[in-house]
């Protein structure tokens, strides 16, 4: 979903470090064990809600959730998903400040 550009250009500046905040406090939430552990243990919660492939599913979760948590990190870290959302445009650079901080 694409954040509507705007024609006043403090507020598409506005919207993209927020974005910009938004993704660098979920990369900090990905490093955290504590949510990594609470992460997974919704996910095998979630497990229950199938039946017949309980076991399968916890197995997956326990198999490949520190994989996806860590690409899900790396992929955040390496990609502007701001711009890709379209909360901020192509030429701004008040992402990059965000993400350094």
């Amino acid at each position: 979903m694409a954040f509507p550009k705007t024609s006043a250009k403090g507020t598409m500046v506005a919207t993209c470090e927020i974005c910009h905040l938004a993704i660098s406090e979920v990369i900090v939430k990905l490093k955290d064990p504590d949510t990594q552990l609470e992460i997974i243990e919704l996910l095998l919660k979630a497990c229950d809600a199938v039946e017949n492939y309980v076991k399968k599913c916890k197995t997956l979760v326990f198999e490949y959730g520190p994989f996806i948590l860590e690409n899900a990190e790396q992929f955040l870290e390496s990609t502007d998903i701001c711009t890709l959302i379209h909360a901020c445009d192509s030429t701004s650079t008040g992402g990059e400040q965000a993400l350094s901080q």
